[in-house]
């Protein structure tokens, strides 16, 4: 998996929140240019999943969604930035959760924390 870029923010009305900050580029990418994700749906058949996961790079998403900022659950750590004393206030990873589901749950703890 390569990075061709990601974008996804928690925003509040137009206002950056003070745990994310977007990343500027816009998709997660694999090799063969289809999307990785575009951050993640929570609650889908009571799960995290990726979103958009395997649309071509150039596709423009429902509702143009990937060609737009727009808030998500949560995001891959592989297209996440956050400042270290936040990390370490909400208690970073869970390193008891395999794979996806500990940045899944750092987004969470983070948008839980305000």
């Amino acid at each position: 998996m390569k990075q061709g870029g990601f974008r996804a923010s928690f925003e509040d009305k137009g206002r950056l929140s003070y745990f994310v900050k977007p990343i500027p580029t816009k998709l997660l990418l694999n090799p063969d240019a289809t999307v990785e994700q575009a951050g993640m749906i929570v609650g889908v058949n009571n799960a995290a999943q990726p979103a958009f996961h395997g649309f071509p790079a150039e596709h423009p998403g429902a509702n143009r969604q990937l060609q737009v900022t727009r808030n998500c659950s949560a995001v891959s750590s592989a297209g996440m930035l956050t400042r270290r004393e936040v990390f370490q206030q909400v208690g970073g990873f869970d390193e008891s959760l395999e794979g996806t589901l500990a940045d899944v749950d750092l987004c969470l703890k983070m948008r839980r924390a305000g």
